[in-house]
């Protein structure tokens, strides 16, 4: 616990040197509540959403894996290691704190699309979720980079993948029946499903092709892929961490 806790703020401490990563959690809502403003309607709440997708995916992943990376660079993992640290308590320590700097900017997605109460929480958790799931897959990229520019050669491919699945499910049907079973395709969609209802409930005149919108439809399933996903690449992270950690 003590070696989460100080993992914890060791993240935070070095939160001001990071700037374009710590820029990206600010970037992404502000680009948000701009669209907000220029399409007032159905259609700019589900580009809002995309965005929160992309922050929930790609923040978490970059702040976790160029975190990683630089450990392995300057030769800290191999002391932590040795030190006792466990491949649980490591991956906590960052996780935890990029939880924390990522949950903010997810409530206020959540209030600038007029999404409150049940909704708003539910919301909230897919983001959190979408995090979890970044941040360990982030953590696996870490482990295989040798420095940090090998790990943003790396992670951008993964990245770019990962944040236009969502968008080329819409027109590709392969695509579609692969992200049913990534995080991020379940995150899209089941955001967009929070976002429309609660325009839904709230909206004085409801488009015609929203008038039969089914809720929540595939919650439970998304909610098990996300988990699924994060316990993947949990058990990736732990055989790489014990192999690749030992010959940092």
């Amino acid at each position: 616990m003590n070696a989460t806790i100080a993992l914890f703020k060791k993240q935070l401490n070095d939160l001001p040197k990071n700037i374009s990563v710590t820029m990206m959690f600010v970037m992404f809502p502000a680009i948000a509540f701009l669209i907000g403003n220029f399409f007032e309607s159905i259609d700019g709440i589900v580009m809002q959403v995309n965005f929160a997708m992309m922050m929930a995916s790609m923040g978490p992943m970059i702040l976790v894996a160029n975190t990683i990376a630089e450990d392995n660079e300057y030769k800290s993992l191999r002391f932590l290691i040795m030190a006792g640290v466990k491949p649980g308590q490591y991956l906590a320590g960052l996780i935890s704190f990029a939880v924390v700097i990522s949950a903010i900017p997810m409530v206020a997605f959540a209030l600038m699309m007029g999404i409150t109460g049940q909704n708003m929480l539910l919301f909230i958790a897919l983001g959190i979720g979408a995090c979890l799931s970044a941040s360990v897959l982030g953590a696996v990229i870490g482990l295989f980079s040798k420095n940090v520019q090998q790990c943003s050669a790396l992670y951008t491919p993964v990245m770019m993948v990962l944040a236009f699945i969502p968008f080329l499910s819409q027109f590709n049907e392969a695509v579609e029946q692969i992200g049913r079973f990534v995080f991020t395709g379940q995150t899209f969609q089941a955001m967009a499903d929070l976002a429309i209802d609660s325009y839904i409930s709230n909206a004085d005149y409801i488009p015609y092709y929203l008038a039969d919108f089914p809720s929540f439809t595939d919650l439970p399933f998304a909610l098990a892929v996300i988990g699924g996903n994060a316990l993947l690449f949990a058990i990736l992270f732990a055989v790489a961490y014990s192999r690749k950690g030992l010959k940092g």
